[in-house]
């Protein structure tokens, strides 16, 4: 026998006999209600490359060949990475999401020279990252997401003599400190998420140079300054969230720049003066939150000509004026946001279209 399927069952024990199948190549076990042990038996077989489980084994050295480990979602007791998981030299794919495990990540994991990606999100793994992890050259995927880490960012992260860093999800940990301008060295990266973190300082600059991003979230921190005018340069960026920080200026028009742009939040900020005219001009813009900012003047009526705007938020601001009849182009909304002036509703009334519209927002 080559493969084992057992995904998404009742399975509650794993029977030592298993441990008799020397050809055993693949096993998939994950997504079931596995108790108790497993029986190191299992771990016989010399060809076995592919397992997922919901339990780590403590006997690693007995899967040289093993090249991608799931182990996740399952009702196992609280436990620790072990450290001699460095034995599994061959090892490319290390899932261990919603794993139950706690305790710090070992620093053996570095040496892990083949890991392309190393999945460890909603776990409740504390202290700081290893300090070897990021000098894995063939790392494509991170993920520590939802977890306790904490301390600052490595100031080397990134700067790996030929990062292939694509996706690196560090959010809703206790990070702190600034962003390491090292990051700008992953020119690969695609997607960079610190959301929900303690992370303080400007937004580097050096940010415009990794011109593969796509998707930037850094809501929910204490980021300061204004941002960077390199920003213009990200342009294959679909996605920028800078929500709940303390981000101070005006909304720069290098943002009209960015063709591709889809999702921009800046809302719960400190931005003000007024709102570019260019950003009606972004044909693909299909959300757009500035709410809670400080921002002044009237809303330009350009921003009312892109017809498959979906979501527009500008509540909590100091904006004035009245909305304009090319408001009436907007087709597919289920959501817009406005103004905090009395006289608003009465003007918004004479437009009979806003039946089409799921929900309304304003500022009470």
């Amino acid at each position: 026998m080559g493969v084992i399927r057992l995904r998404l069952n009742h399975a509650r024990d794993i029977p030592s006999e298993i441990g008799n199948l020397p050809l055993l190549q693949a096993m998939y076990l994950s997504n079931n209600q596995l108790s108790g042990s497993i029986p190191s038996s299992i771990f016989n077989s010399s060809m076995l490359k592919d397992i997922e489980l919901g339990e780590i084994p403590s006997i690693w050295h007995q899967c040289k060949e093993l090249v991608d480990l799931e182990l996740s979602e399952n009702k196992f007791n609280r436990g620790f990475m072990p450290s001699d998981i460095e034995n599994l030299t061959n090892l490319q794919f290390l899932h261990l999401y919603d794993s139950n495990l706690e305790g710090f990540i070992p620093e053996e994991i570095g040496n892990l020279d083949k890991l392309e990606l190393l999945g460890l999100q909603a776990n409740y793994f504390d202290g700081s990252i290893p300090s070897k992890i990021f000098n894995i050259s063939a790392l494509k995927k991170v993920s520590f997401s939802s977890n306790s880490l904490s301390g600052p960012l490595p100031s080397y992260l990134g700067s790996g003599h030929r990062s292939l860093l694509e996706l690196l999800d560090l959010a809703e940990n206790e990070f702190t400190g600034p962003i390491p301008t090292s990051i700008s060295n992953a020119s690969k990266l695609t997607k960079f998420d610190l959301s929900e973190n303690k992370i303080s300082g400007a937004i580097p600059s050096v940010l415009g140079n990794m011109t593969s991003l796509m998707a930037i979230y850094f809501d929910g921190n204490d980021l300061t300054g204004m941002i960077p005018t390199t920003i213009s340069k990200l342009q294959s960026l679909q996605h920028l969230s800078l929500n709940k920080n303390r981000l101070i200026g005006p909304v720069r028009k290098a943002l009209c720049q960015i063709k591709s742009l889809s999702e921009l939040y800046l809302a719960n900020n400190k931005f003000s003066g007024t709102i570019p005219r260019c950003l009606g001009y972004i044909t693909s813009l299909r959300s757009l939150d500035f709410s809670s900012n400080k921002l002044t003047f009237d809303i330009p009526s350009s921003l009312w000509s892109i017809k498959d705007i979906l979501v527009v938020d500008l509540s909590s601001n100091l904006l004035r004026g009245r909305i304009p009849p090319d408001v009436s182009n907007f087709e597919s909304n289920y959501m817009i946001g406005l103004l905090k002036k009395p006289t608003f509703w009465t003007h918004l009334c004479n437009y009979g279209w806003l039946a089409n519209f799921d929900e309304l927002i304003s500022s009470s």
